[in-house]
């Protein structure tokens, strides 16, 4: 059989329920606060700590986002095994000329008038990253800005530096010297 509970019972319990929930959330509020603050105490406390592991956390994201780039060294061979044989072709077609009686000079400009040209382009790597790289670039360089930004910061308030170079600076004395 159900239980007759009445209408201030459920209200009683709803408050109840809510106070509880309140104080969770304000616990954890707290709590987040504290952790913050412990962060960036630790943060100031160990500025070359911070960057490096910006950096790791950095290369983690690179490589998990498929930070594979094709190898600039197997590039690099297949331009030069191409080249090689572009030239290897017009020294054959002009020893070939040269055999059958022809100037050297003359032979490879004929060699080189009806052959297609040989261009290989560089690659600049401008357009060739996509948005999330980009982003992710810009992030990171952000971030070590700003950690350098507020380790120079921490530097010069312990080192007191401001008022070290103003003492530094002569002042001008009242007889005009």
């Amino acid at each position: 059989m159900a239980e007759n509970v009445s209408r201030s019972d459920l209200e009683r319990q709803l408050e109840d329920t809510t106070t509880l929930i309140k104080q969770r959330i304000d616990a954890l509020g707290d709590e987040a606060q504290s952790l913050r603050t412990t962060l960036r105490d630790a943060l100031f406390d160990n500025p070359l700590l911070s960057v490096g592991g910006a950096v790791l956390a950095g290369l983690v994201v690179g490589w998990l986002l498929g930070g594979r780039r094709k190898d600039p060294f197997r590039t690099e061979g297949r331009r030069r095994a191409l080249v090689e044989e572009y030239i290897d072709a017009v020294v054959q077609e002009a020893r070939q000329a040269v055999a059958r009686g022809r100037e050297p000079g003359v032979a490879v400009r004929e060699a080189l008038r009806d052959r297609v040209p040989l261009i290989v382009l560089e690659d600049l790597g401008g357009g060739s990253s996509g948005i999330t790289r980009q982003i992710f670039d810009l992030l990171l360089k952000s971030s070590v800005g700003f950690f350098m930004s507020s380790t120079l910061d921490r530097l010069n308030e312990d080192l007191e530096l401001d008022r070290r170079i103003a003492d530094s600076i002569p002042t001008p004395s009242a007889d005009g010297e």
